[in-house]
């Protein structure tokens, strides 16, 4: 059973994290290796089957290029292999996000509720790329639910007193993921 931690080394987690830094196409925020696999979450539960080079051009800007070929030979495969991680951690069952489990004591000592944020926007726009026919359905709404109120879209101050806490929601996006994953399957039978 793969594992995403197996996937890639934390030297390696740190050097596409430096690159999506570089890399973002939007400077209202920096996207980076939490935002970068809850995207890639996002993709791999898509109904359809997205190719690399449909996805890639959401984390780098149409002008950017490369510094060197050594830098691209590095970078291209280590997305591949988080992309890889990460489906063969859904289909097994065993996906646990990025934040839960790397150590980010390098990263301005960002909260637990900072990067699962990252995360959820990263998730929420792969969603919205890829999965249109599936955020149709209302099931759907109801299930990301937990990733909008992580993603800090909605202030915790307009949360309902009986609704549960950001932090709440943040522990359950693995079973989201797993929920979203469950839906991907049957639309994907049903289109068959």
């Amino acid at each position: 059973m793969t594992t995403l931690d197996q996937a890639l080394s934390s030297y390696e987690i740190s050097m596409l994290n430096n690159f999506l830094k570089n890399a973002s196409i939007d400077t209202s925020f920096t996207k980076d290796i939490c935002w970068f696999d809850g995207y890639l979450c996002a993709i791999n539960n898509s109904v359809e089957l997205i190719a690399p080079s449909e996805w890639i051009n959401e984390i780098i800007n149409e002008n950017f290029t490369f510094e060197s070929i050594e830098q691209a030979e590095t970078i291209t495969p280590l997305a591949m292999k988080l992309h890889d991680g990460i489906d063969n951690a859904v289909r097994n069952k065993t996906y646990i996000p990025i934040y839960n489990w790397h150590n980010f004591n390098n990263s301005e000592d960002a909260s637990q509720l900072e990067l699962s944020a990252r995360w959820a926007k990263g998730y929420l726009l792969g969603n919205m790329m890829v999965n249109e026919e599936l955020l149709e359905l209302d099931e759907v709404k109801v299930a990301l639910m937990p990733i909008v109120i992580s993603s800090g879209v909605v202030p915790d101050k307009e949360l309902e007193k009986d609704d549960l806490s950001r932090i709440e929601m943040v522990a359950k996006i693995p079973r989201v993921v797993q929920v979203m994953s469950e839906f991907r399957n049957i639309m994907r039978e049903r289109n068959d």
